[in-house]
């Protein structure tokens, strides 16, 4: 219970400081709850066996979730906590602030359901071997993904956010349109670069045989997290423009297309059928996003440059 409490606090943290313009510390925070006491760990097992258990891995876990707060705290300690602490808490600010949030709950359900569901449907219709090897490809896509994320596109919410609120609808669009392209040339290099390294290691450490069909259908999964990426830059362009209730009907309309996509082409054509299935559902996906998004007429040039400059 203690992980999972603080593994969701931590989750909270590390999108505050993302908004808050503060990525670098926000990645601090999430290496040193994620990363930083696995390592730990992992030396402390080596030397004394009697760690070797799972219940030191629960408490290594925890400690790093708890350091991870500690830093939130550390370097908020001059927000107005303590005011915020006196105020009166009433029951209709919690019940009301449910009641707002249940479409970005809807929306993160709806998204989990579909990015996970292929693994599922690989196994059902290839069998373990053959869904072994699509886990193996696509945490490899998966990492680039994660890059694009972490690297990129963290930056770019605040920006969209200030967009918003100082510009309106045409500042944002305008922005989300740079920044669009930026992540799809970030993706697809990213991508490549780690597809490339993969792809000549993985034979020389004796993972995967060197076969011409293997990197056929690891290429297709590659391809299919480059333009899952360019869709998940279209779910933050519509969180940044508060558009909940769309974003939660593209990310339901992602997970049943993915589902029916799966079901036709992974029995036809085995693991390169998942990643053209997820290459097709997330190329709709992110052109309905981007349609969503409101269009009005274009602002001075110096309200677009004050919201890109913050």
């Amino acid at each position: 219970m203690a992980v999972t409490f603080l593994e969701h606090i931590n989750n909270d943290i590390f999108h505050v400081l993302s908004n808050r313009s503060r990525p670098l510390l926000a990645n601090v925070a999430m290496f040193v709850r994620s990363a930083a006491w696995v390592i730990i760990y992992l030396a402390v097992a080596v030397a004394f066996p009697q760690f070797r258990s799972l219940e030191w891995v629960l408490v290594l876990w925890a400690c790093g979730g708890f350091a991870g707060v500690a830093i939130f705290a550390a370097v908020t300690r001059r927000w107005l906590w303590r005011s915020a602490a006196r105020t009166a808490l009433r029951r209709s600010t919690i019940t009301d602030a449910l009641w707002r949030a249940r479409l970005l709950y809807a929306a993160d359900l709806a998204a989990v359901s579909g990015l996970y569901l292929d693994r599922y449907l690989v196994s059902l219709f290839l069998g373990i071997e053959a869904a072994g090897t699509y886990f193996l490809f696509w945490s490899v896509a998966n990492a680039a993904n994660t890059l694009v994320t972490m690297g990129v596109m963290q930056i770019q919410r605040p920006r969209l956010i200030r967009a918003w609120r100082i510009g309106g609808a045409a500042s944002h669009r305008r922005l989300a349109r740079s920044f669009a392209n930026r992540t799809a040339v970030a993706a697809v290099a990213i991508s490549t670069a780690i597809g490339l390294a993969f792809q000549v290691g993985a034979p020389l450490a004796g993972v995967l045989p060197v076969n011409t069909n293997i990197s056929t259908i690891f290429w297709a999964v590659m391809a299919g997290t480059v333009v899952r990426t360019l869709s998940d830059f279209g779910a933050m362009a519509q969180y940044t423009a508060g558009l909940d209730a769309a974003m939660a009907m593209c990310n339901l309309a992602t997970a049943v297309m993915s589902a029916t996509f799966l079901t036709i082409l992974v029995p036809v054509a085995g693991i390169a059928g998942a990643g053209a299935a997820a290459a097709l559902a997330f190329t709709i996906s992110g052109w309905l996003r981007l349609r969503t998004l409101p269009a009005t007429e274009c602002l001075q040039a110096d309200q677009l440059d004050a919201a890109q400059g913050d």
